[in-house]
């Protein structure tokens, strides 16, 4: 760099204007290069923060397939292809968690008690991250009962009798054709078909009922 040479009062206070100005630019330009990069650092966040990855979708809907006095069949459609699922089951307090893999669209969960209502929630699983949870609840069938059978019969009708299933009131008959719900609050249910035909033999099949699942049902032969 070329030197200035200045000889007077007045060269001399040119000289400190000029180094004065020398100052502003360089520190001009200090300032520039700051600002730049609080502008990139701030653009790295915001592409950082723009890429982290959503939770999966919640399956659409969970379908109780079947039912009895210990399993419940579930089906589901998976969600985007994806074929990991964490399914929590809980009941009375206690809680079971099963993760899945593969390609389930239907889930046998066994081991359960006969006659209770379960709480399910199904999760899709995708990287690492959970779906908020798809809430359900489901039942197991009840027991049928021990003891099943008619006290009584005449040319017309005929009196059944049986022993109530723990606290469960409600059951439903079979026979011919005909299906009759019935219910009873305490004691031992008994029922009398009427409108039979003499000297006809039926058989009557007694299934306890307990929410919506039936037990597998309880079939006794009797005549008029």
């Amino acid at each position: 760099m070329k030197l200035l040479s200045f000889k007077s009062t007045s060269d001399h206070l040119l000289q400190g204007v000029c180094l004065s100005l020398l100052w502003v630019v360089a520190n001009c330009n200090s300032t520039e290069l700051s600002i730049t990069n609080v502008g990139n650092l701030t653009a790295r966040l915001e592409t950082s923060t723009s890429t982290t990855p959503s939770p999966p979708l919640n399956v659409e809907k969970v379908d109780v397939v079947t039912q009895n006095e210990s399993s419940i069949t579930l089906q589901w459609n998976k969600v985007d292809g994806i074929s990991t699922y964490r399914l929590e089951i809980r009941e009375g307090g206690h809680m079971d968690v099963n993760d899945i893999s593969g390609e389930p669209v239907v889930f046998v969960v066994s081991g359960l008690t006969a006659g209770r209502r379960y709480s399910f929630t199904l999760f899709t699983v995708l990287n690492g991250l959970y779906s908020s949870g798809y809430s359900f609840a489901a039942v197991t069938a009840p027991p049928d009962t021990e003891r099943f059978e008619h006290i009584t019969q005449n040319e017309t009708s005929i009196t059944l009798q049986w022993t109530k299933v723990e606290e469960i009131n409600t059951y439903t008959l079979h026979y011919n054709d005909m299906k009759v719900n019935i219910t009873h609050s305490e004691g031992s249910g008994t029922y009398t078909v009427s409108g039979l035909t003499r000297t006809t033999r039926y058989n009557f099949t007694l299934f306890t009922v307990f929410d919506y699942a039936p037990s597998r049902g309880k079939t006794i032969t009797a005549v008029t």
